[in-house]
């Protein structure tokens, strides 16, 4: 039943990734994916099939390209 009200929150978190938010909440967001699957694998299916996994690497890749061209500009 806990699980069945959690699920609902996962399209919303993963939109908070591609929104237009600040940092801090989407840090928030992925955070709050992370403690979904922290006790129990119920959820990562519908994590993986909503794409917040596919968002977060995303997220990854862009801050970690930006912080390398910023060092890179120092050159």
């Amino acid at each position: 039943m806990l699980y069945e009200e959690l699920r609902r929150s996962i399209p919303q978190l993963t939109t908070l990734l591609l929104g237009p938010e600040e940092d801090k909440t989407k840090g928030n967001a992925a955070g709050a994916l992370s403690n979904l699957v922290r006790n129990s694998d119920k959820l990562c299916e519908d994590i993986v099939s909503q794409g917040a996994i596919q968002v977060c690497l995303f997220l990854l890749i862009i801050t970690h390209f930006h912080t390398l061209l910023s060092a890179l500009s120092g050159f």
